[in-house]
Order: structure tokens, then sequence, then C-alpha cells
């Protein structure tokens, strides 16, 4: 698929905090600070709310490749989610603007009600204009050539299809860009002679440049916490189902051109969050189905296999903005090069993040003190997890059940080039020397829009 993780995600359009950016030119990336960055995100975006742009004209803009909006179909609980919020002290904010704290409907990204992927966005309407562009589908990249000698990337080896026997090259008159995305650019570096050596030597792989590839890994890691039964509700059962698909299909309006309840984001501040401004707790509403939360919990939120606007329940999930704790990623010991590389993601290896979390899920739970919640019937379900029953339902407890050259574990400089290699770039969510406050799609894009304009500035002034 083109566009990557931005086909099937939630579509949430969320850059992330001021501060998130500041902390990477703290750490002496220059040239990323937030006012360095806001520019790329406003480059790219075509906010197709006039309201949202007129009330924050400094931090949104129009006319860019990628469409930003809200769902034109507003589920009926979302007011009630805002308005317990703000109950609770929180006020309604644009997240994208000056103040991240706070709660809204967020915007996504989204057109006219469907989804717009970077594809769609970016490459498609451009694919067949531009003589200097080729897209090989059913493409696979088995490493890159290396001059070993100048230490310098000439180009790459790759498979086409199923053909894992006839290996083709291409080589670049200029450098090479990897944009496999978190996982598999470092798996594409490593079997390319860089990453850590004993990492490298352990597959007989030549060492190119001995650096930390695949060792700071980060992830919004999170919990399926209260369960929240709807007194009103619309499930897949209701009788409206069939005119919802026709009005889908005709307009891209109605029930189907939303995801419900999951387009609310509040952004929280824990105890142990002590900078004005900077939240460390974001909370979604997932909806659910009542029944098979009952009929096992477990279980429930493996697969959903219905659209998530018809539902009878909703699931608060809360999740660390800023984990403390980290992963890493190692080749498959199997198959380095045609298995899936091994993702040890280090959930909770740092005990703090699960402080963080369960205080997280216990300002949730406030939620059900509101009136909006009262009001509404919106009724906690006080069903445990098998697996924490030794704990006394709604203590912490049971929820607990539940850079820069000097930087060691930096790979690329602040302009991205890999250290060590030359000729060699990396664009994309990977090079986060610290995972931003928010979902990742955003930051992602801006990452691209300010990469485009190093490599254009470099090649177009050495006249190469």
């Amino acid at each position: 698929v083109m566009g990557g993780s931005s086909t099937i995600n939630y579509m949430m359009y969320v850059r992330g905090n001021r501060r998130d950016y500041d902390e990477w030119a703290e750490k002496g990336n220059r040239g990323w600070s937030y006012e360095e960055v806001l520019p790329y995100f406003l480059k790219s975006e075509n906010n197709m709310d006039p309201e949202i742009v007129e009330e924050n004209p400094l931090y949104h803009k129009q006319h860019g490749y990628q469409s930003v909006q809200q769902f034109p179909y507003i589920d009926t609980n979302i007011a009630i989610l805002l308005n317990a919020w703000q109950e609770l002290g929180y006020k309604v904010v644009d997240v994208n603007a000056k103040n991240q704290l706070g709660v809204m409907n967020l915007q996504t990204t989204s057109a006219n009600g469907t989804r717009q992927s970077t594809n769609s966005a970016f490459i498609r309407p451009i694919r067949r204009r531009r003589r200097n562009l080729t897209v090989k589908n059913e493409t696979y990249v088995t490493k890159l050539l290396v001059d070993q000698e100048k230490k310098r990337v000439i180009g790459i080896e790759y498979a086409s299809g199923n053909n894992q026997t006839k290996l083709n090259t291409v080589f670049a008159k200029k450098e090479v860009i990897v944009s496999a995305g978190s996982i598999n650019s470092p798996k594409i570096l490593m079997l390319s002679g860089i990453g850590p050596e004993e990492e490298l030597e352990k597959h007989g792989i030549q060492v190119i440049s001995n650096l930390s590839v695949g060792r700071n890994v980060q992830d919004h890691s999170g919990m399926y916490g209260p369960v929240a039964a709807l007194n009103v509700t619309s499930t897949s059962k209701n009788i409206s189902l069939i005119e919802d698909i026709s009005t889908y299909e005709q307009t891209h309006r109605g029930p189907l051109s939303a995801i419900s309840t999951t387009s609310i984001g509040a952004f929280l501040q824990t105890m142990f969050q002590h900078e004005n401004g900077v939240p460390d707790i974001q909370v979604y509403f997932l909806p659910t189905s009542r029944e098979d939360f009952l009929n096992n919990p477990d279980e429930c939120f493996d697969a959903v296999v219905e659209p998530v606007c018809y539902y009878d329940a909703i699931s608060i999930i809360p999740v660390l903005l800023s984990p403390e704790s980290r992963g890493f990623i190692l080749l498959n010991e199997s198959d380095p090069v045609w298995a899936p590389p091994l993702i040890y993601p280090g959930y909770f290896s740092n005990s703090s993040d699960l402080d963080v979390l369960a205080e997280g899920v216990e300002i949730a739970l406030k939620l059900f003190d509101t009136e909006s919640f009262k009001k509404n019937d919106f009724t906690l379900i006080k069903k445990p997890l098998p697996a924490c029953r030794q704990f006394k339902f709604g203590e912490r407890d049971y929820w607990k059940c539940m850079g820069p050259k000097s930087d060691p574990q930096a790979v690329v400089d602040e302009r991205l080039k890999v250290y060590g290699v030359d000729r060699l770039r990396v664009v994309d969510s990977s090079i986060m020397p610290k995972i931003s406050r928010g979902n990742t799609n955003a930051p992602t894009i801006m990452i691209a829009e300010k990469a485009s304009d190093m490599i254009k500035e470099e090649w177009l002034s050495s006249g190469i």
C-alpha cells in the first residue's frame, strides 16, 4: 500500500506540543525548534474548517496538499463528552494552536467524509505529471549499496514481486533517501552494515558505521480503561444501517463519514508533569460493544469487525504522551532479509510510565461524577478483567495491572544525514529523538516537508 500507516490510522491531525520540538533543538538539533518547524506544518496544510483558520490564523493555512478537516458528521455523544470535560475544568481548545492542554473534537486527515492518506494527498495528484518521479509497486529493498572505501551510499538492491532469487540494482546520482518507516528503516540500515556492531556481526554483516540503529524505540502505550455503558445507543442491528450505507455512497455524509467518539481527544497533565502547558496523557474514547465486554472483556477489543459508528458502550483509553520506557529492534535471526524484524517495545520497562498511566485513568474516572454523564446515563461497567481480579476494582493497583552527535543514541544529524556514511539520509518518523506528544502522522509529514527543503538547498546550491 502507498501511504504507509496514514492509510489505516484513526486520521487524527495532532501536531504535538511546542515543547516537543524545542526539546529536540535543545538536544543540539539545530533548526528543529517549534518556531522553526511550524512553517512546515503550515506548508502542507489545506485546512477545510474556515472557523478554525479564522480563530487561529497564525497556526493554520489553506491550499496545501494535505486536507485537514473535522468529520462532517458529529456523533451525538461528542457534545456530552466535551461538556463533561468542561465540568472538570478543561477548556475546549484547538490543540494545534497555542495551547494543547484541553479537549477537542479533533481535525483529521480527511476531506468531505473520506480518508486522505499521504498517498492521496501528495503522490496521486502528481504521479502521472512528474517526469522525474517513478513509482515501483511490489518492490522490496534488501539493502543499500555502499562504496566501502569511501563509505558512500551509491544505490540500492531490491527484489520485485515475490521473486526472491533475482535481485536488481538502481544507482543514485546524488543521494539515497530511506523512508521505510520506524520499523523498516532501521532494518534496511542494519542489513546495509549501518547499526550496532554486535548485532551486525551476529548476522555476518560487515560493519560500515557502528551506530545505535533500532535502539531508541518509543511508543505511545496505553490501556483499555473504564468502560461506559450507554442508554441511548446506535448499533449495527439498527434499522437505519442500510439507509446509512446508501447515504454515504451518495453523499459521503452520515454516521459512516466519521469515526464517532474516537475523534475526541483530551490532553491532560498529571501530578508527574511539572512543566506548564505540557500534557503527559491523551485520552481517547473508543466505541465498543457492551455485550462483548461483559461476555469476554479480555478479547472484546482484539478485532473490530463493525464500523465504529455503531456501538452501545465506550472504552475510555488513556495513552502516555511522553513515555520514559525504551525498546529496541533486531534483525530476525531465522531470516534477517525476508522475515520481519524482531520488535521489543519495552513497554513499562520504566515503572514511572505505569504511575502516569494509572493517574490518567483516575482522572478519566471523574467523568462519571459529572452531570453530563449522569443525566445521559453513562454508567461505569464494574466488571474486572480476569487477570486483575486479585485487586479491588477501581483502585490504582487494579489499573496498574492492566539526537545530536553527542547523543550516543543518535543515528542522523540535524539535516537527517546518517553519521559516518556519505550521501544517505533518513526521512520518516524514525528520526525523532523523542516521540511527539500526540498522534505522529502530522509530525511525520512536517519532517518530510522540512527534509525536502534541506535536500533542495543542498543540491541546488552545489550545482551538481
